[in-house]
């Protein structure tokens, strides 16, 4: 948790980034698939990092789910 704790407002993007490589310390499927989120949803825009998350729904098309921050 100490990883995703804001220091002045702001998430660490090199902390976060070390999640990745935390990646296969446990066996839980829920840890896997985050992480696997996480890096797949990564972006950088300019000045900022952004972390965007989207589901498909029933029509096949992609729909935001409103859970964006920046580092």
């Amino acid at each position: 948790m100490s990883l995703l704790e804001r220091k002045k407002g702001s998430l660490d993007i090199l902390l976060v980034q070390k999640l990745y490589s935390m990646e296969d310390r446990f066996e839980d499927q829920n840890w896997k698939e985050g992480i696997r989120l996480l890096k797949e949803s990564y972006s950088y825009n300019l000045s900022k990092d952004y972390v965007s998350f989207y589901k498909r729904d029933e029509n096949n098309v992609w729909e935001l789910i409103n859970l964006n921050f920046s580092f």
